[in-house]
């Protein structure tokens, strides 16, 4: 599909719009100043996986030794210590 050619002005007043028609519709723009195109919309394609993919990888994925999940799960209770919970602006 050919992009549609907005105004810098029309991009930005309808910025938010513009970018879900980008994200969930996956539409294209060129937007011009004045008689010039001066930059391009389009949406990004990010690789990804399905859920099916994810749970064949974790399948191949190497299990941890008895050695190494200790040392894991250590490593775990010692950042779960250092962690401080996030203090809330509203506590007094």
């Amino acid at each position: 599909m050919k992009p549609a050619v907005l105004s810098a002005t029309e991009a930005a007043r309808g910025f938010g719009d513009l970018l879900a028609r980008v994200r969930y519709r996956r539409e294209s723009f060129l937007i011009r100043r004045g008689r010039t195109i001066v930059a391009r919309l389009e949406p990004v394609d990010v690789p990804g996986i399905s859920g099916a993919e994810a749970a064949a990888a974790w399948q191949r994925t190497r299990r941890l030794g008895g050695r190494e999940a200790a040392a894991f799960e250590a490593d775990l209770r010692k950042a779960r210590r250092a962690i401080r919970p996030a203090k809330s602006p509203w506590d007094r």
